[in-house]
C-alpha cells in the first residue's frame, strides 16, 4: 500500500513550487487568478498561501477590484523571506551566492579549488563554510535559508571527485 503522507507531503511541496513560480512569472496575482494559472482547486490554492504567508515567502501586496463584489488581494513573492544558496562547481573554481526569495542576489563568494583538495569531505566542509559566509554577508540566518541548489558544469568523475571537462 503507497504511502498516504508521503504522497501528500509531495503534492504540497510540488504545490508551493507551481503557486511560487506562478506568482513569479506574473507579478502581483489573486488566489482566483492562481487557481486558473496553476489548475489548483481554489482551497488547496488557499491553504498553500496561507502556508507561504505564514513562513514569510509571499506577502500580500495590495487588492484589486474590477469587478462587483469583495476586492481580490494581490499576493507577491517577499523580498525579505527565506533566501536560496546557489553553488556552482565550475571548472576554475566554485561559486557560491545568496539570493532573495524574488530572486536578487544578496551576495557571492569564490572558493579556490586549491584550498580544499585534501579530501571530499575538505571540499563538502568549504563549501558548507562558503554558504555560511554568503548567508552572514546577506545578513540572512543560515537555519533560514529555503535550501541550497548545487550545479556541477561538464562531466564528472564520481570515483575520483573530479570535474573531467566543461
Amino acid at each position: 500500500m503507497p504511502n498516504l503522507n508521503g504522497r501528500s507531503k509531495v503534492m504540497k511541496h510540488n504545490s508551493r513550487a507551481l503557486i511560487t513560480a506562478a506568482i513569479r512569472r506574473q507579478g502581483p496575482i489573486s488566489r482566483v487568478q492562481l487557481e486558473k494559472v496553476t489548475g489548483i482547486s481554489r482551497t488547496h490554492v488557499s491553504d498553500v498561501v496561507d502556508e507561504l504567508i505564514a513562513d514569510g515567502t509571499l506577502m500580500e501586496f495590495g487588492s484589486v477590484s474590477n469587478r462587483p463584489g469583495r476586492p481580490r488581494v494581490l499576493l507577491c513573492i517577499n523580498p525579505e523571506g527565506p533566501a536560496v544558496a546557489g553553488v556552482w562547481l565550475a571548472a576554475d573554481g566554485i561559486q557560491i551566492a545568496v539570493a532573495s526569495p524574488d530572486g536578487g542576489i544578496l551576495s557571492r563568494g569564490e572558493i579556490d579549488y586549491a584550498t580544499c583538495t585534501s579530501s571530499s569531505e575538505a571540499a563538502v566542509a568549504a563549501i558548507a563554510d562558503g554558504v555560511r559566509k554568503c548567508a552572514d554577508k546577506a545578513g540572512r540566518r543560515l537555519e533560514r535559508l529555503q535550501g541550497v541548489g548545487i550545479a556541477v558544469s561538464g562531466w564528472v568523475e564520481p570515483v575520483l571527485n573530479v570535474i573531467r571537462r566543461t
